[in-house]
């Protein structure tokens, strides 16, 4: 039977690792930026104190859920150097940490991948249980809406490009069978 330690541990696949600057931000941080080990997991990113063995299983200094990421963008406050906020708790306040990588390749790539992680950069996915009852038109011909249910007909029954003397409005209309924006 494994022991209580071994069920708790939980491997992740490491999806990108090596060495960067680090600076966290705030009142008693400095200016000094220590040299780290990130390791990018699935679902955590990792600030390890030097690069860990294969043989160890060195215990990171510090370990962030990629679903608190709040923020990860570009900064020039160092050359190749990218601003990730982490929020652990709704209500509190982020914390602030710098990453200086050692090129730009590098940096976009550790960038993009945190960003797809995140919350931020989760996929949106399709409608479900949507259903379509109606489909309405354009017909640029007669410059109105087809297949209108009738409450809809008096919103859209306003001016016209035909009837100017009600407003000089313009109409500008996507017709879906063209992929043409049409101006009226």
């Amino acid at each position: 039977m494994p022991s209580k330690e071994t069920s708790k541990t939980t491997t992740t696949k490491v999806l990108r690792s090596g060495a960067v600057a680090v600076k966290t931000t705030g009142t008693f941080s400095g200016w000094i930026w220590k040299r780290k080990w990130l390791v990018l997991g699935e679902t955590t990113l990792a600030l390890h104190k030097g690069q860990p063995s294969a043989q160890s299983s060195a215990r990171p200094q510090k370990t962030f859920q990629l679903r608190d990421l709040t923020t990860v963008e570009r900064t020039d406050i160092k050359p190749f150097c990218v601003l990730l906020k982490f929020t652990e708790r709704p209500g509190a306040r982020p914390k602030t940490y710098l990453l200086s990588f050692e090129s730009d390749q590098e940096l976009y790539k550790w960038h993009d991948d945190m960003y797809d992680r995140s919350a931020l950069g989760g996929e949106t996915s399709a409608p479900s249980g949507f259903v379509h009852h109606v489909h309405v038109g354009f017909d640029p011909m007669t410059s109105g809406f087809t297949g209108l249910p009738d409450g809809w007909e008096q919103a859209v029954s306003g001016p016209t490009p035909r009837n100017e003397k009600r407003n000089s409005l313009t109409w500008h209309v996507y017709d879906s069978t063209s992929g043409l924006y049409l101006s009226y």
